[in-house]
């Protein structure tokens, strides 16, 4: 895009880069890892089917609202860089270092699941819906494009339908910052994301309401949950920019409480295979965006209290944010291995607790070993590609524009 700040590619040496990107949010991994236990104890509900029989299962089947936090997490860290970027003159965002870094975060981890499913016979044998995966349809998963059919999108490696959406949501963002530039004003960056949001909102109801539900589990079925985080990175930077105060704790998470318990006790299914009428399908898609606003918020808008910091950032929140993506892969495959070899009848008296718990254990450590092995190594490869080479003499030229790395 000529005159745009946001370029291809790095050219000449690597400048110094802005003190507003290189702002930290500590909690942010421990609500991460958070989020990916809370799917985890989920899916441990529905296949234990803890969500339909037991009084508590009003609660753990509204613990897929860690879906939409994920989302926002995402829209606001990968956001917040463009954001920082029109506030700082002469700032570029490489858009190749970017692409890279979402691929090799992404990629190399999700294809070596696939592989151990098709590889290992027994995995497949366990559980017939990873059965596509040796199918004509494992071109689709390797590229993220199982959502677009309907038979594909219902087998396979079910929570991998979250990262066709992250996928498109990359391929969509430099448009949707180069779009941003065009506004004036923040309110109406604001206004602009409300509007798409709206209209994702619309998508999804447009889905429900025609019986075609494969839309709604698409980056325009579910950008409102994204435009959460975006819209965060906005009030992120002006209240760091001293525009606004910070977000108030309690208040938030208060009223976060408050939407979620409305869910929880709302009436809405718990059992994922129940119809949903309209308006239940509306409400909890509303009340999942605004719980998901109200909890990040003051994590990321002004200053986070340091007794949050210190528990959400922790070494264990810091851990178990760095391996959520791996946890986040594994943990169905676990799900279904301990499953198949009886472990609901293992404590007859609560099944839940003890398949959740081996669960968890298992997923936790198949992450580690999956960020150790393949996830950090990838991130290190492209690191070492985008190390600066040793400065180069000055040619008759404008100054170089500080380069914006853009966070995970």
């Amino acid at each position: 895009m000529s005159g745009s700040p946001i370029e291809t590619g790095a050219a000449g040496h690597a400048a110094p880069r802005p003190a507003a990107n290189i702002h930290r949010f500590p909690a942010l991994d421990g609500i991460r890892g958070l989020s990916a236990i809370a799917i985890l104890i989920f899916h441990a509900g529905i296949l234990t089917h803890f969500n339909v029989l037991n009084p508590l299962g009003a609660a753990t089947a509204r613990l897929s609202v860690g879906v939409p936090v994920f989302f926002g997490l995402s829209g606001f860290l990968l956001y917040r860089p463009f954001v920082v970027w029109r506030r700082s003159a002469g700032a570029k965002i490489d858009l190749r270092r970017f692409y890279r870094r979402r691929m090799l975060r992404i990629l190399p981890a999700y294809w070596i699941v696939i592989a151990v499913v098709i590889v290992i016979p027994g995995i497949v044998n366990q559980n017939a819906a990873l059965a596509p995966l040796r199918s004509d349809d494992l071109w689709r998963y390797a590229l993220f494009l199982q959502v677009y059919d309907t038979h594909s999108a219902a087998f396979g490696l079910g929570q991998a339908w979250t990262l066709c959406v992250e996928v498109s949501f990359y391929a969509l963002l430099p448009l949707l910052a180069w779009l941003a530039t065009r506004a004036r004003r923040v309110g109406w960056e604001i206004c602009g994301l409300a509007v798409l949001a709206v209209l994702s909102f619309a998508v999804r109801m447009v889905s429900h309401a025609s019986g075609d539900i494969l839309p709604s589990v698409w980056l325009a079925g579910t950008f409102a949950w994204l435009a959460a985080g975006m819209l965060l990175a906005v009030l992120s930077v002006e209240a760091q920019r001293g525009q606004l105060r910070s977000a108030p704790l309690l208040p938030c998470w208060g009223l976060a409480s408050v939407v979620f318990a409305a869910c929880a006790l709302g009436g809405l299914p718990r059992d994922v295979s129940a119809p949903y009428n309209g308006l239940q399908f509306a409400g909890e898609h509303l009340g999942y965006t605004v719980f998901t606003f109200l909890l990040l918020a003051p994590l990321v808008v002004g200053t986070t209290p340091a007794r949050v910091t210190r528990i959400l950032g922790s070494a264990v929140g810091r851990w178990l944010g760095r391996t959520s993506y791996g946890i986040y892969l594994w943990h169905l495959i676990v799900l279904f291995f301990l499953l198949a070899n009886g472990a609901s009848g293992w404590w007859t008296a609560n099944p839940m607790v003890l398949v959740t718990a081996l669960c968890i254990v298992g997923s936790v450590v198949l992450g580690t070993v999956s960020y150790l092995v393949i996830e950090r190594p990838a991130l290190r490869l492209e690191a070492r590609r985008s190390r600066p080479e040793v400065p180069r003499p000055p040619i008759a030229s404008p100054a170089a524009a500080p380069e914006l790395a853009v966070s995970d």
